[in-house]
């Protein structure tokens, strides 16, 4: 329905779509000042259990390009259809035990999901949590969450 809604969110996902036809659809759905949202959750670079969490996850053959697709905010703009975005981050941490960690690891499409490779992923996840983990058993990735925002053009 034309004009129903208030805000559009993508989440983790804008790298999947055809750019200006996402945005045109977008703009169409929104109510007039509607809000456009596009967001990330990046993974620290520079946080040594973050790193070695990205890391294991290459060493298996689980890491996707996609993932370090950068974003180019000014083709919201070049459509014509909404302002220019505005750049907020937040610091994101989340906090998980071993299972969690494994857990977290395997829920991602890129990663395996059993074999050798996956055996091995869970040990280099173990390994890593072994050294991370506080007295309570608990380990934090550390994020860095984007968000782009625009409003809709009058």
């Amino acid at each position: 329905k034309a004009h129903a809604a208030d805000l559009v969110l993508s989440a983790q996902a804008f790298h999947w779509f055809s750019a200006l036809p996402t945005l045109v659809e977008c703009r169409r759905i929104l109510k007039p000042r509607g809000r456009l949202a596009v967001m990330w959750n990046r993974r620290s670079r520079t946080d040594p259990l973050t790193e070695g969490y990205r890391q294991a996850i290459a060493d298996v053959g689980g890491e996707s390009s996609i993932e370090r697709m950068a974003f180019d905010p000014d083709v919201v703009a070049r459509s014509g259809l909404f302002s220019p975005v505005e750049r907020m981050v937040f610091p994101n941490y989340q906090r998980l035990d071993l299972d969690g960690l494994i857990g977290r690891a395997r829920s991602a499409s890129y990663c395996p999901k059993d074999g050798p490779a996956t055996e091995r992923l869970q040990a280099l996840l173990g390994e890593l949590w072994q050294r991370h983990a506080d007295r309570d058993g608990i380990v934090s990735l550390v994020y860095e969450t984007e968000l782009y925002r625009a409003n809709t053009l009058v």
